[in-house]
This record gives C-alpha cells, structure tokens and sequence, in this order.
C-alpha cells in the first residue's frame, strides 16, 4: 500500500538528502580513484573497450572506460541510426562515436574534432573503416555545405575544473552550446535529428534551453545512473 501523502511529504526530504549524500560519496570515490588513475596510466597508450568496441587511446584524450557519457554516446546512435542514414560525430575523441554509428548501419560517418592528436587518434581508430572520415575542424567548420541525417554530440559540459588536460576537454566553453544549436538546423537533413550527451555533474540546460529557444524537442532516449551522476541522451528533433 502506498503510505498516505502527509507521510510521503515528510519523507521526501530525506529521500532528497540520501540521495545526495550516495551521490557526493560516488564522486569523491571517483575522484580517488581518477587521482590513482592519472598517476598509473593518464600518460601511457592504452586499448579500451566499450559496448564491443575497441579504441586505442592517446595520452591527453578523455578515456571512454573512464567517462561514462561514451557508453551513453554508444547506445544512443546503437537506437536511433538508421541503416543508410548520413551522420556527423562532433567532437569525436577517440572515434568511438564514429564507430558505433557505422556499426549501426550508417552509409556514411564525418568524424570531426579541434585536437589534433584526437583527430590523429580517430583516424588510426577508424581506418579500417572505409565509411567514416575524419576531420580536423571546429563544430560544423569542416561540414560547411553538408546535411546529415543524425547529428551527435557529446560536449563538454563542467561549469568549473582544473588545469588537468582532461578537466579541461570536459569545461564548457562560453557560446558553445549557442553555436551549435544555432548551426544544428543548417547542418541536419529532412527529418534528421541531433544526439547530445550531458550529464548532471554540469549545467545541462546550459544545452538545453539554447535547442529549445531555437525550436527543438528534446526528448531523453538513454538515462544512465552510475551513482556519482545522471547521463541522459536527449534526441533533438523539430518542434
């Protein structure tokens, strides 16, 4: 039976406060072990594997094992592309992205990312596979006349870090997230559609309202709990 309302009232903020409490032991766990791994492997070549993927990961390059929005990023292109669609994977890091969307049918991938050792990387990542290309290029410079079918994007999004390179890959960059739904439009096909990964450790309206404002639905497809935060994938279509 459900307890009565002036119960479930009463309850609820310490509902609220527990779940904080979990959440802030998650992230300083995290931050212990991220501080353990900097020291063993954070300058090291490594291999990872996520979603039966495999990436080599270069040193300075946010790592998919580590970074819970690549799972995220893998499963929500696994569900929305479509076999045939053209899509465009912005700031692709290791390639990862790319590669789940040629998995899932894609007939063409443009990979593209500002860094050049993560276009150097995506490229080596993804050079078996004759569908994707690779890009160096900020946002949509290096698509300027192109329309594709899905959009994906899994952005910075900390409102505050470090000096730690991979702190700073993961900082929003004032304007970005108007840049990109500013230039969303002009970049997707008839009935395409975006994907962005956020996460509830940054400011995931910072994103959102900036889509919304410029006339997107933003419909969450993929919610992921790992204890220290919420990711959500928010398919972006025409409103």
């Amino acid at each position: 039976a459900m307890p009565p309302p002036l119960v479930s009232a009463l309850l609820w903020p310490i509902v609220v406060l527990e779940q904080q409490r979990q959440r802030t032991t998650w992230r300083t766990w995290y931050r212990v072990k991220w501080r353990l791994w900097q020291r063993r492997e954070a300058d090291r070549v490594r291999t990872r594997t996520v979603r039966g993927l495999t990436v080599t990961v270069q040193p300075g390059l946010l790592d998919p094992a580590w970074f819970f929005s690549s799972d995220v990023l893998v499963d929500a292109l696994a569900s929305d592309v479509r076999p045939g669609d053209r899509v465009l994977d912005l700031g692709t890091g290791t390639g990862i992205g790319a590669l789940a969307a040629a998995r899932a049918g894609a007939s063409a991938v443009v990979a593209t990312d500002t860094d050049p050792v993560a276009v150097a990387c995506a490229r080596a990542n993804t050079g078996s596979e004759p569908r994707i290309e690779v890009r160096a290029g900020d946002l949509f410079e290096p698509v300027p006349d192109e329309r594709f079918d899905v959009v994906a994007f899994n952005p910075p999004w900390l409102d505050s870090g470090t000096d730690d390179a991979h702190q700073t890959a993961l900082r929003l960059v004032p304007g970005l997230p108007e840049r990109f739904a500013t230039g969303l439009a002009d970049h997707l096909a008839d009935q395409g559609r975006g994907i962005v990964v956020l996460s509830t450790t940054g400011d995931a309206e910072a994103w959102l309202a900036p889509l919304r404002s410029a006339g997107y639905r933003t419909e969450p497809i993929v919610i992921r709990d790992r204890g220290s935060e919420v990711l959500t994938a928010y398919r972006l279509t025409r409103g």
